[in-house]
């Protein structure tokens, strides 16, 4: 049976007909095509999404159209934002899991005994409901989130065995279990916490990593919920201002403080960038690097070039990319020349 004589889904035929009303053509991609693949893919709500990387027609301010887009760019554009997100995810994994032995690592320096201080210190700060800042709750019963994210894994077999080892009650406030065991039990976004907690109280300049880390956490929240990565790049912050680690990172890179303030308003493209900078600070495992480096170069200039044709007057996504590629570049240089 052909696609013309099916009952095309309400929602598939709204996304074309609205795709139309914005200007967007489907000659390199037919409507009937289009229609097949967005039934197939079951993606018809975030195909319209990447629009926004495209310029319109500045000059007619009553049709607003977008200028010379296909329905093939978004198609290739979403493909390649699936890749991209699974090779930020591997690096997000990574990160993760060698800011785990960082902490562990710290406190293996450490008394036991003072390990266990500080653990208790976080964890009370939480069961008070201070560890959120958040002076807008008035109500009785604190928040407790990171209890609660304890508790909401406590069927995890790696979990099981900390709250085992230590009896823990979790109807009770947790305390006394050293931070190489408490990490196990923490999210990664309430290692970020802990990390930042003792680093920040305790004098280590190892707190100013926190601030790139909370981007990664929440690139990694929208993974998790299948949020696009290359959609809003054109978003801009008009009152960002230059701050971080990041910032001295990129103008070590050999980047101007102009080019760094005009990418990094964006907020995706500071995540990415974030990523790219705790990746680079955090995992110490050559081969790994050099793993992650195979996979950026094949995405960067094997498949981001199938169709180069589609963005070649496309200075948003251009631009880009080629600040993304000089990073990568100059970060894994070693590993490319390999």
């Amino acid at each position: 049976m052909s696609i013309k004589t099916q009952t095309i889904p309400q929602e598939v035929q709204e996304v074309i007909d609205d795709l139309k009303k914005k200007g967007v053509k489907f000659i390199k991609c037919s409507e009937e095509e289009a229609i097949q693949y967005l039934q197939v893919r079951d993606n018809s709500e975030l195909i319209p999404l990447y629009v926004s990387n495209f310029d319109k027609d500045d000059s007619d301010t009553t049709s607003n159209e977008l200028i010379d887009v296909d329905f093939a760019y978004l198609i290739d554009l979403y493909e390649i934002d699936d890749e991209v997100k699974t090779v930020v995810f591997r690096m997000i994994n990574q990160i993760e899991r060698f800011l785990r032995a960082r902490v562990k690592q710290t406190f293996n320096q450490l008394d036991e005994s003072f390990g266990i201080k500080i653990s208790n210190e976080f964890l009370s700060l939480d069961y008070d409901g201070e560890q959120e800042n958040d002076t807008s709750d008035t109500s009785e019963e604190p928040k407790r989130r990171i209890h609660q994210n304890i508790i909401s894994r406590k069927n995890d077999k790696n979990v099981k065995v900390i709250l085992s080892k230590y009896n823990v009650d979790l109807t009770k406030k947790i305390q006394d279990i050293p931070p190489r065991d408490l990490i196990k039990l923490l999210t990664f976004g309430d290692v970020i916490k802990f990390f930042h907690y003792y680093s920040y109280n305790y004098g280590l300049d190892d707190y100013r990593l926190t601030f790139p880390l909370n981007d990664v956490r929440n690139l990694r929240n929208d993974l998790f919920h299948v949020q696009p990565i290359l959609v809003g790049l054109d978003e801009m912050e008009s009152n960002y201002k230059l701050r971080g680690l990041v910032i001295p990172f990129l103008t070590e890179l050999g980047f101007s403080k102009y080019r760094i303030w005009s990418k990094l308003r964006n907020p995706k493209t500071r995540q990415l960038v974030n990523v790219i900078y705790s990746f680079n600070e955090l995992v110490k495992d050559d081969n790994l690097k050099q793993f992650i480096n195979q996979i950026i170069n094949d995405l960067f200039e094997t498949r981001m070039f199938q169709h180069p044709e589609y963005y070649v007057n496309n200075y948003l996504l251009t631009s880009t990319y080629y600040f993304f590629l000089e990073i990568i570049k100059k970060i894994f240089w070693q590993f490319s020349k390999n």
